[in-house]
């Protein structure tokens, strides 16, 4: 099976350069790509230019994957997805962040750590970056820390329903951040 093999880090100026990673004494650095991978073109700039110095810390692997959006975002490690899963019939939003782990891509979710490849026959979109987004990885993580809290609470006596209402109020303010 072929694969596109790409990187991605963030230069100096904290915008994402794609392409080929190179690693030396000097840094890693990534030689620009001409074209993206979704037009089925990998080639790498060798019209002299010099690779592109990035933070070390941010560089992030194309995971071979695109999202569901009419954009085709592809997936990379780092990046925040928003999943559509359907359960018996109901309908699930779940939101994880891209990882590479054991030798796979995977999603880490606030419950469980999945293949991306199971994800993938869902419907998911990238939503944003840990490295770039800040704000909405913490703002996912807490719903996603919320929607989990909401079984624990629902059912239960005089306390439990307060806490439920807490849970549920901390919700809507998050909704009203994003709007």
């Amino acid at each position: 099976m072929k694969r596109n093999i790409m990187f991605r880090g963030l230069d100096e100026n904290n915008e994402w350069v794609y392409g080929g990673l190179v690693c030396d004494s000097d840094g890693c650095k990534i030689r620009k790509l001409v074209n993206f991978p979704e037009a089925g073109l990998t080639t790498l700039d060798m019209s002299g230019c010099p690779p592109v110095k990035v933070n070390p810390d941010s560089i992030q692997e194309y995971a071979d994957y695109c999202d569901c959006s009419d954009e085709c975002n592809p997936v990379f490690e780092g990046d925040i997805l928003s999943i559509d899963c359907y359960s018996d019939g109901d309908e699930k939003t779940v939101i994880g962040v891209a990882v590479f782990e054991q030798g796979a891509f995977r999603v880490r979710t606030s419950t469980k750590t999945v293949l991306l490849s199971e994800i993938a026959q869902h419907d998911f979109r990238v939503i944003g970056n840990e490295l770039t987004d800040k704000k909405l990885a913490l703002q996912k993580r807490i719903e996603a820390f919320l929607d989990s809290c909401i079984p624990d609470f629902e059912d239960e006596d005089v306390e439990g329903q307060e806490m439920y209402g807490i849970i549920k109020q901390m919700q809507e303010y998050l909704q009203g951040e994003k709007a």
